[in-house]
């Protein structure tokens, strides 16, 4: 674990130069429920492979891991696609979501999911639109299942979109739609404005209203970087930003079933 943490728990502000670094991976690991059970970040970050110790050298084959880079699996440049496709083979997607009726315990959820910053709370009130046969509560539930640290982590700017869309015979009727990250201030001084990452084995949701009759679509995209930071810098064609990762459409009333 030390050999790991080196990299990525690096946890340092200078204020003096408006930077931080918050690689807090390590930290996230040590308080979850990972540690007890014995699970490493090898154990799930470090695929098995067999393989000579020293390739050329005649040397035997031994039980190894891989270090690949996969991250969040978005290639930083198209042509580096061909790339990282076939890790998503090897590499889960950390989320797993699924849509279900509201109960009381979900409506708790609900009521305790830390609030988004300013700029993402703006953009969640523009996409949400609910209209009058609207009345099946729903809930998308997105749970972090599959990481032994918080999701997203790594690079502070590394961010979850999830966006839930309602139609009735083609037309959208209802919305909703939240961001899974941290925001940061980081002119005129670093400041944490919001943390909306989920820890490891608990859950967020999301809940839009829908009619009895319509469908569901939902859509979950990881981002490398907000879209500020992306513009500013002029990158539409040379980096890519974001992948969806998650896209499910289904009816209502098989929910309700």
């Amino acid at each position: 674990m030390e050999v790991c943490t080196r990299c990525h728990q690096a946890e340092r502000l200078y204020s003096s130069k408006n930077l931080g670094c918050f690689f807090s991976t390590g930290r996230e690991w040590a308080s979850s429920s990972y540690v007890e059970a014995g699970q490493t970040c090898q154990s799930c970050d470090m695929s098995e492979v067999d393989r000579e110790l020293s390739a050329g050298f005649g040397m035997p084959s031994r039980r190894t891991r891989r270090h690949w880079f996969g991250g969040s699996l978005v290639p930083k440049k198209l042509e580096y696609e061909h790339q990282i496709a076939p890790l998503r083979e090897v590499y889960g997607n950390g989320l797993t979501l699924s849509v279900r009726q509201v109960t009381p315990e979900l409506q708790a959820l609900a009521v305790q999911t830390p609030p988004l910053a300013p700029e993402d709370q703006k953009v969640a009130v523009s996409k949400e639109v609910s209209r009058s046969r609207c009345r099946e509560p729903l809930v998308v539930v997105i749970a972090n299942d599959q990481a032994g640290h918080d999701m997203p982590t790594g690079d502070p700017e590394r961010h979850v979109d999830v966006a839930v869309t309602v139609r009735l015979r083609r037309q959208i009727v209802a919305r909703a739609w939240t961001r899974i990250g941290s925001r940061y201030q980081w002119w005129p001084e670093v400041k944490l404005l919001a943390d909306t990452r989920i820890s490891p084995g608990r859950e967020r949701v999301l809940v839009v209203a829908s009619p009895s009759d319509g469908t569901v679509e939902i859509s979950a995209t990881k981002a490398r970087m907000y879209e500020e930071a992306f513009e500013y810098h002029h990158l539409q064609g040379q980096y890519v930003r974001a992948r969806e990762f998650f896209h499910q459409k289904m009816g209502v009333s098989d929910i309700l079933r």
